[in-house]
């Protein structure tokens, strides 16, 4: 049996740090809506300099965790109205549930919808 040992665990997510900029003009897109894909509820939305501070949280999932250190991760989409939604991998690492956050280096840029 694959899942012998698994069990539905508030996962944890990282918190992510970063900037939204239009891929073109390189300006800011305040408002545009940032969250763990496929869970919704932790979500962030970037300030007027394009700024986000998305933070940590949990999504239940079949998985297994022991006291110690892990890699953890979430797929964090970026979104906002007249643009292409962009989704990136984001990951962590975690010590003893204390989980590291993620600072992006580089914007997030959006394209305009066609």
């Amino acid at each position: 049996d694959l899942c012998q040992g698994c069990v539905a665990y508030p996962y944890p997510t990282p918190a992510v740090s970063g900037s939204v900029i239009d891929a073109t003009t390189k300006k800011p897109i305040a408002g545009a809506r940032i969250e763990v894909h496929n869970h919704s509820s932790i979500h962030c939305m970037a300030a007027a300099d394009g700024s986000f501070d998305l933070p940590a949280g949990s999504a239940w999932r079949p998985c297994f965790l022991m006291p110690g250190d892990y890699l953890i991760w979430a797929d964090v989409s970026f979104k906002a109205d007249g643009y292409q939604t962009v989704t990136r991998y984001c990951c962590a690492g975690m010590t003893n549930r204390d989980v590291k956050p993620v600072i992006l280096g580089q914007p997030i840029e959006l394209e305009k919808r066609p």
